[in-house]
C-alpha cells in the first residue's frame, strides 16, 4: 500500500512483508517512468534501545527505574545514557564536532546489568547498537531559554544522525523539570529564581525547539514532576533543589516509559525499594497525567491529602541518606531550608499526619565518612 502527499508528492510506501520487491513511478501518460528496486527487512528484535545524550538528567530520568518499570512488564529494553555531568548542548556539540572521548557511557543491558566505561565519544556510542531513539536535552540552568537551542541543536543532530547507521533511528527530546522553589543553583537566577517562571519557560522553549531537528517526540518529565508538586509532597522532588530524590527518578521514569510504549503506567507490577505503593501510585499518576497533557499542568486532587490524625502514636523512622531508603524509614527529601518529609509514615506504611520541615538548611550531606553499619539494638538498616 501506498500514500502520495499531493503538494510534495513524495510517496510513503507501507510493507507487509519481508524481502524484494521493484518500485515504479510513472506518469499518467506512461511516457516518463522510473523503477528502483527495495529490499523490506524488518530490523525490528522486539527490544526498545534508547540513547541519552545529556547529563545528571538523564541519569536521573533513566539509569534508575525505568528498567525495572519496562522489565516488570515483559518489554526488553537496552538504554545507553552518554553523559558528562552539568553539559549543555554547545558542550555536546563540541564533542561531537571533535567525536571526543569525554563521555562516560552508561548503559544498562538486557539483564538489567549496569556498566560505566570513561572515555567514549559519540560515534561510538551511536554505533554501539541499533538504537530505536536517541533523544537530546537541554542543560537544565538553560532549558527554558529557546535562544540557547538554537544554533546547537540542529548541528548537533546532523552529526549524530551521520554517525548513525540506522535510517530508523527516532530522535526526541527530554524535557527536563524546573527546580524546586527552594534551589540554590545558580542558574536559577535565569528564571528569577522563580519555579513556574522556569516552568513556563520550559514548555515554551521545547515547544519551539521541537521544530528545529526531525523530532518524534518530547519527553514530558518537566510537567510530570510539575504534576507532583501540586500534591501533598509539594516540593519534595529534588535531594538538593534541582536533581531528582528516588520519588522523583521514580516519576520521571514513569513518563519516560508511559511515552515510549504507548501505555499507561498506571498499575504498572514493579516495586522499587523504599518507595511505598501509595508513592508509586501517586507518581505514576503524575506521568500519566503528562502524557496526556504535556503543555499544562494537572492537579493531583486525589492526593492532595493523604491523611493522618497529626498524633505520632508508635516509632518512626527517618532515613537521611540521598538514596536507597530502606522499607519502612521516610526518607528526609532535601538538606535545604524548606526540605523535609511532607507526611511522616508509620513502619507499616501509613501516615501520620505529621510534617517535618527543615527551618535552617543543613550543610549538606555526607555520603563520604561516617559509620557504614549499626550494630546497636536499634538494628539500623547500613543503607
Amino acid at each position: 500500500d501506498f500514500i502520495v502527499e499531493p503538494l510534495t508528492f513524495a510517496v510513503t510506501v507501507q510493507t507487509i512483508a519481508e524481502g524484494n520487491v521493484t518500485l515504479t513511478l510513472a506518469s499518467d501518460d506512461g511516457e516518463v517512468s522510473a523503477s528502483v528496486q527495495v529490499i523490506i527487512d524488518d530490523e525490528s528484535d522486539g527490544i526498545l534501545k534508547i540513547l541519552a545524550i545529556g547529563n545528571s538528567f538523564s541519569e536521573d530520568a533513566l539509569e534508575a527505574y525505568f528498567w525495572g518499570l519496562a522489565n516488570a512488564e515483559g518489554k526488553q529494553v537496552v538504554v545507553g545514557n552518554m553523559y558528562i555531568g552539568g553539559a549543555n548542548l554547545d558542550t555536546h556539540l563540541s564533542s561531537a564536532s571533535s567525536d571526543s572521548n569525554n563521555y562516560s557511557y552508561r548503559k544498562i543491558d538486557l539483564d538489567g546489568t549496569r556498566t560505566v566505561t570513561s572515555n567514549f565519544s559519540i560515534s561510538e556510542a551511536v554505533a554501539d547498537e541499533n538504537w530505536d531513539y536517541i533523544s537530546f536535552q537541554q542543560a537544565s540552568y538553560e532549558s527554558g531559554l529557546f535562544d540557547t537551542f538554537i544554533n546547537p541543536l540542529p548541528s548537533l543532530y546532523n552529526i549524530v544522525r551521520g554517525h548513525n547507521p540506522n535510517p530508523c533511528t527516532k530522535y526526541i527530546l527530554h524535557k527536563t523539570w524546573a527546580y524546586a522553589q527552594n534551589s540554590t543553583h545558580s542558574g536559577f537566577a535565569n528564571y528569577n529564581n522563580d519555579q513556574m517562571t522556569m516552568f513556563n519557560g520550559i514548555i515554551d522553549a521545547y515547544t519551539l525547539a521541537e521544530n528545529l531537528i526531525p523530532t518524534t517526540m518530547v519527553i514530558p518529565a518537566a510537567t510530570a514532576i510539575q504534576n507532583g508538586r501540586t500534591s501533598f509532597v509539594g516540593d519534595g522532588f529534588t535531594r538538593d533543589g534541582y536533581h531528582l530524590n528516588d520519588l522523583g527518578k521514580y516519576t520521571a521514569s514513569c513518563t519516560w516509559y508511559e511515552m515510549l510504549f504507548g501505555e499507561s503506567v498506571i498499575g504498572n507490577s514493579y516495586e522499587p525499594d523504599g518507595i511505598s505503593d501509595y508513592y508509586q501510585g501517586l507518581a505514576q499518576q503524575a506521568a500519566h497525567e503528562a502524557a496526556l497533557n504535556p503543555n499544562e499542568i494537572t492537579i493531583l486532587v486525589d492526593y492532595e491529602n493523604p491523611g493522618g490524625n497529626g498524633i505520632i502514636s508508635e516509632p518512626v523512622f527517618i532515613n537521611f541518606s540521598s538514596s536507597d531508603n530502606p522499607d519502612g524509614w521516610n526518607a528526609y527529601t532535601s538538606h535545604l531550608d524548606g526540605g523535609g518529609i511532607p507526611n511522616i509514615l508509620y513502619s507499616n506504611g501509613d501516615f501520620t499526619g505529621v510534617t517535618a520541615t527543615t527551618t535552617a538548611r543543613f550543610r549538606g550531606i555526607n555520603n563520604t565518612s561516617g559509620a557504614g553499619s549499626s550494630t546497636t539494638d536499634f538494628n539500623m538498616d547500613d543503607s
